[in-house]
């Protein structure tokens, strides 16, 4: 299975050369902030006229006119005809990028480059194996204060790509990613930022939370 690091692609691509492959001439104010037509294929609004936002530096774009939104890779996805909200499309449409543009991810350095990949096992006395989840949650903020409060790093932060997540079932916690010995994402440990939620069934080691969806 070829490996991608997402949040590594993310920064690596240009915003304009992804738009610009997908046939939009970018009008971009200051260079930055670009205004168009939508060309999402799965814009349904009759009025397209400058509807379509997307910032090239920060990488993330809005069509207010069909409501949808997100970030370089959910753009591609979508005009490539694929579902963002599905890891497996938005995998595929990152591959693609990788390859068009010559971009290589690399894996975590402590990842061994050939371990064995775990297959999910079931069965009395067997042990369970996640199998990977091939995406990343969403928005995480890295700069919460929990982190400075708890003498956290940027670069230990960076390291271990923790961030707060406002959202979803990992709402209110601090999210860290779990690999296998592949280096593969396997899901979330989460811990809420305020001690005063932890009930007594979240006490101790049940305080880590794990989380297989977005």
């Amino acid at each position: 299975m070829a490996w991608v690091n997402f949040n590594e692609l993310r920064e690596k691509l240009s915003f304009q050369d992804v738009l610009e492959h997908y046939g939009v001439t970018i009008n971009a104010k200051n260079h930055v902030q670009h205004h168009s037509k939508c060309p999402l294929p799965t814009h349904r609004t009759p009025n397209r006229s400058s509807s379509f936002s997307a910032n090239l530096e920060k990488k993330i774009w809005r069509c207010f006119g069909c409501g949808a939104q997100g970030n370089i890779l959910d753009f591609a996805t979508r005009m490539d005809g694929l579902d963002p909200g599905k890891p497996e499309d938005v995998r595929t449409t990152a591959l693609r990028l990788a390859e068009r543009y010559g971009l290589v991810t690399k894996k975590p350095d402590n990842v061994p480059a050939k371990a064995a990949v775990k297959r999910p096992v079931t069965g009395a006395g067997q042990t369970v194996v996640n199998a990977p989840l091939d995406f990343a949650l969403k928005g995480l903020d890295p700069e919460h204060p929990y982190f400075r409060g708890r003498g956290l790093t940027s670069e230990t932060i960076g390291r271990f790509e923790l961030g707060y997540c406002s959202r979803g079932l990992m709402q209110n916690r601090i999210a860290i990613p779990l690999r296998n010995s592949d280096g593969q994402l396997i899901g979330y440990a989460g811990r809420v930022v305020d001690d005063a939620l932890i009930t007594g069934r979240t006490k101790g080691d049940a305080s880590l939370y794990t989380a297989r969806t977005r």
